[in-house]
């Protein structure tokens, strides 16, 4: 028996669905309000829904006991200054709750899903790995920002004696039945979207990621954390890649970093819950390349092409 947080969240749905292909009982925390993905409905998956608080330390103590592992996927992903409150609660205060139950409980393994915004940035003409320091900068995300200071939480359990890995995934990419995340590219490209920017990051496929958890988790491997990432594209590959799929237009016109950030700062003040903040704008001129030469050296994965990733997005296809 293993606990996902998460579950109807995009990687989580993704990470249950393997966890029982490969055998595992799985009890999934949901929200009493919240929707169970489509391919968890499917009879055959061996999943239990349970309605738990989160920040109950005893509702996540009643449902963690007889577990084995505890695969951490709950999170809040924004960069509007408008979701700073939720954003502490859900990444940082959560993770301290869950860290706090499984250090009571004995031999419960916990993976936690962080990101690349917790990693820290590389030397000039360096790929960014584990090892970059992360500090803090005015200009960080409270997203990044919560991010690291809940892998903090993970490194004090570890510490205190708990069994914990990390994973740091790059951009993930994957068909996500509600249009968030990644999705977003799509929308866009199917609405005539004809800018691009320079900016360069890593991407993972969503399926990869989900395997590469378990994997983790197999191995026991404890107190370390590992960038998950495919391979470093920039934002107008991947761009022209989704147009070559949809037999769209290509976006053909290079925004400046001027204008785009200068549009923000004047969306912002009619709408602070627009995808497009100071935040946004300048990290789609940002260049960062991230290598995963330590997954590689315990993991041997094939990481999912970019093709193939856009492939099923658009076709909306699991695998």
């Amino acid at each position: 028996m293993v606990f996902v947080t998460g579950a109807t969240g995009f990687l989580g749905s993704y990470l249950c669905l393997y966890l029982s292909q490969k055998g595992y009982r799985i009890k999934a925390s949901k929200r009493p309000d919240s929707k169970i993905p489509t391919i968890l409905q499917n009879k055959d998956i061996n999943i239990e829904w349970v309605d738990v608080d989160l920040m109950d330390f005893f509702d996540v103590k009643d449902h963690l006991e007889g577990c084995k592992a505890i695969f951490h996927c709950a999170a809040v992903v924004s960069f509007s200054e408008a979701n700073k409150k939720s954003l502490w609660e859900t990444n940082v205060n959560i993770t301290s709750n869950i860290v706090n139950v499984a250090l009571e409980l004995d031999g419960i393994h916990m993976v936690h899903v962080s990101s690349i915004a917790a990693v820290g940035d590389a030397k000039p003409g360096k790929q960014i790995d584990e090892s970059c320091r992360w500090v803090y900068k005015k200009s960080d995300s409270n997203y990044s920002i919560t991010k690291f200071e809940a892998e903090r939480e993970v490194w004090r359990g570890i510490h205190e004696g708990l069994k914990a890995v990390i994973v740091n995934p790059s951009v993930i990419l994957g068909y996500d039945e509600r249009g968030q995340g990644s999705m977003g590219f799509i929308a866009q490209i199917k609405n005539g979207l004809s800018f691009y920017t320079s900016g360069k990051t890593g991407f993972v496929d969503v399926n990869d990621v989900a395997q590469t958890m378990i994997s983790l988790y197999e191995l026991q491997l404890s107190g370390e954390r590992y960038i998950v990432s495919g391979v470093n594209y920039t934002y107008q590959t991947v761009l022209d890649t989704i147009s070559i799929s949809l037999n769209k237009k290509k976006p053909s016109i290079a925004v400046s970093k001027w204008f785009l950030t200068s549009l923000a700062s004047i969306i912002q003040l009619f709408n602070k819950n627009h995808p497009l903040n100071t935040f946004t704008a300048k990290s789609a001129f940002h260049v960062s390349e991230y290598s995963t030469q330590k997954l590689l050296n315990v993991i041997p994965i094939n990481f999912t092409s970019l093709e193939t990733s856009i492939h099923n997005m658009v076709n909306k296809k699991i695998v």
